[in-house]
C-alpha cells in the first residue's frame, strides 16, 4: 500500500465510526480524493457501479420530496454508495491477501467502537440487567435504539465463522487472540441489547462456513470437522444455560415467545412485509411512512420512499451482487480465507437486509457493504489473473 491508499482507507475508517454523527463529511471527503485521483479511479467505473449509481440517484430524487431524516440526505443517498464502491474497488487491488484480512476485521471493529463504548458505560454505570434496552450514543448522549445500536455489530459476528474457514489457515496466536476478543466483546454487547438479529447472524455465519468449508474438503477432512463441531456444540449445551430468567439473557425475556413480535413473526415483521406487497401495486410511486410505519426490509423500505423505479433499480444491483457470492463460493477449489471471509460478510448483509430498515436507520451498514461489493469484484478479478494465490497461511 502507498501513502495515498492509508489516506483513502483513513476516510472511510472514519466514514463507519461516524465521529458525532458527522461522518457523512469523510463520506464526501471520499468522494473528494476520487476525483483527486481521477486517472487512476475511473479505471474501476463498471457496470454494477452504474446500476448503484442510478438507484442512488432515483432514491434520492423521491427522498428530495419528503426528506424525514434531513435535506442533507439527499446528497448523502446520492453520492455515498458509489463512492464506498469504488474505494473497495480501489483497496482490494493495491493490498495483498493479508492486507485485504485485516482491513475487513478492522472496518468491522471500527463501525462497532462507538457502540461497544456506548453499552459498557452503560454497563458500568447500571449495570447489566436493566428494564430497558436502548442505550444512549456516547457521541450525543441521546437515547439510542437497541435495534440500531446492535446494526454495528454486523461484522463482528462473523468472527465464528472466519475461524470454522481459517483453521489450519490461520497460524498466529495472536490474531486468535485479537479476533476473540472482539467477538467476546460483541456478544456480550448484543446479549445485553437482545438483539435476535445478531444472534442470528452469529449462528447463520457459522452454517455458511462449514457450506463452504465442506464443498472444497474430501471425506476424511469433513468427518473431522464435524466431529469437532458435534464436540463444542455439547460443550456449549452443557455448560451455557439458555434460561432467559438469567442475567446475561435477561433482555430477551418476554421476546423469543411472543405472538405479536416473537420468532414465528419475524419480530412482528411479516404482517408489514405483506403490506408492503399490497402498498406496491396500490401506490407504485411509494406511499407515507405514516402508513404502517418501516418495512423492516431494504427493498420493501426503498419501494416506500423512491417507488417501483428505484426497487427495479435496487433489485438489479442485489443480483449483480449475489453473483458475486456465488463467484467467491467457487472462485478457488482449495479453501481460500480472503474468500469464505467476503462470503460470510456479504451473506450476513443480506440477511440484515431482510429484516431491517436499512436506508433511513443503518445507511452506514448499506454503505459499507456497497464497499465490499466493490472489494470483492476487484477480490475476483485478481484472482481470475492469477495474481494472488488462494491462500496464504500466515496471518
Amino acid at each position: 500500500m502507498q501513502k495515498e491508499d492509508y489516506l483513502l482507507l483513513f476516510l472511510v475508517a472514519f466514514y463507519v465510526l461516524d465521529p458525532f454523527t458527522y461522518g457523512f463529511l469523510f463520506g464526501y471527503a471520499v468522494l473528494a480524493f476520487l476525483l483527486l485521483y481521477f486517472s487512476k479511479a475511473i479505471k474501476l467505473f463498471d457496470t454494477t457501479l452504474l446500476i448503484l449509481f442510478l438507484f442512488s440517484i432515483v432514491y434520492a430524487l423521491f427522498y428530495s420530496f419528503n426528506p424525514g431524516l434531513g435535506a442533507q440526505f439527499i446528497l448523502i443517498y446520492s453520492i455515498v454508495p458509489g463512492a464506498l464502491y469504488l474505494s473497495g474497488k480501489w483497496l482490494r487491488i493495491r493490498t495483498d491477501n493479508i492486507g485485504s484480512f485485516w482491513i475487513l476485521i478492522l472496518l468491522g471493529f471500527v463501525y462497532s467502537v462507538p457502540a461497544i463504548i456506548s453499552i459498557l458505560k452503560f454497563i458500568n454505570e447500571n449495570g447489566f440487567v436493566s428494564v430497558k434496552r436502548d442505550v444512549p450514543n456516547i457521541w450525543t448522549g441521546e437515547l439510542l435504539s437497541a435495534t440500531n445500536m446492535a446494526s454495528a455489530f454486523a461484522l463482528n459476528m462473523c468472527i465464528p465463522g472466519i475461524f470454522i474457514i481459517g483453521n489450519k489457515i490461520i497460524k498466529y496466536k495472536l490474531t486468535y487472540i485479537v479476533l476473540t476478543g472482539v467477538y467476546l466483546v460483541s456478544i456480550i454487547c448484543v446479549f445485553r441489547l437482545g438483539s435476535r438479529t445478531q444472534l442470528a447472524l452469529s449462528i447463520f455465519s457459522v452454517v455458511i462456513a462449514l457450506i463452504f468449508k465442506v464443498s472444497k474438503q474430501n471425506l476424511r477432512q469433513n468427518f473431522v470437522t464435524f466431529v469437532i463441531i458435534f464436540i463444542a456444540l455439547n460443550g456449549l449445551l452443557s455448560y451455557f444455560s439458555f434460561d432467559t430468567e438469567t442475567d446475561l439473557l435477561s433482555a430477551y425475556a418476554d421476546r423469543m415467545d411472543s405472538k405479536t413480535h416473537g420468532v414465528a413473526t419475524a419480530g412482528g415483521r411479516t404482517n408489514k412485509w405483506e403490506k408492503s406487497i399490497i402498498y406496491m401495486f396500490k401506490e407504485p410511486l411509494g406511499w407515507e411512512l405514516k402508513e404502517f410505519g418501516f418495512a423492516h426490509n431494504l427493498w420493501f423500505d426503498a419501494t416506500r420512499v423512491g417507488g417501483v423505479i428505484s426497487l427495479i433499480l435496487l433489485l438489479a444491483f442485489t443480483l449483480r451482487s449475489s453473483k458475486v457470492m456465488m463467484r467467491l463460493f467457487s472462485l478457488n477449489k482449495r479453501i481460500s480465507l480472503l474468500d469464505g471471509q467476503l462470503l460470510l460478510y456479504l451473506s450476513c448483509f443480506f440477511l440484515s437486509f431482510f429484516v431491517e430498515p436499512i436506508l433511513e436507520g443503518y445507511f452506514i451498514l448499506f454503505s459499507l457493504f456497497c464497499f465490499i461489493v466493490g472489494f470483492s469484484h476487484s477480490h475476483i478479478g485478481k484472482s481470475n489473473s492469477r495474481k494472488i494465490t488462494p491462500n496464504q497461511s500466515v496471518i
